[in-house]
């Protein structure tokens, strides 16, 4: 979730230092509900691109706890901040297509509570610890 998080973020950042694309608007609108629908659904494993990989990037479960807060309020702030129209850039993504800087946004949610969901998951599993 961190890392992912994180590099989406610097995505969308570098993203917005490019020429606007606002002639795609109308090949994106509404699919911000497809994302919030599909992206958290635990019915299909995705594999997720190396870029976003965790593997040894944090010392300790704080660490991690630590950056993903740090990460998510810098999204937040862009967000909230920004005085630019968040639907004039896009970028696709490797799965769902082409995407606006809010739909981005959405997605990191979404992502959020798909992992989320997977974490329930595995807790619940026989052998689980405290099981």
């Amino acid at each position: 979730i961190t890392a992912t998080e994180a590099f989406v973020f610097e995505l969308l950042k570098k993203k917005m230092k490019e020429p606007a694309t606002p002639g795609k608007k109308d090949a994106v609108r509404g699919k911000e509900q497809m994302i919030h629908r599909a992206v958290p659904s635990r019915s299909r494993k995705v594999n997720a691109p190396e870029e976003v990989r965790p593997a040894g990037r944090w010392g300790t479960l704080r660490e991690t706890r630590e950056a993903f807060e740090r990460t998510r309020q810098q999204t937040i702030d862009f967000v909230k901040l920004s005085k630019e129209d968040l639907r004039s850039w896009h970028h696709p993504h490797f799965m769902l297509g082409d995407m606006d800087i809010y739909q981005w946004t959405v997605f990191i949610a979404a992502h959020c509570e798909r992992h989320l969901a997977q974490m329930r998951e595995v807790r619940g599993e026989a052998g689980f610890p405290g099981n």
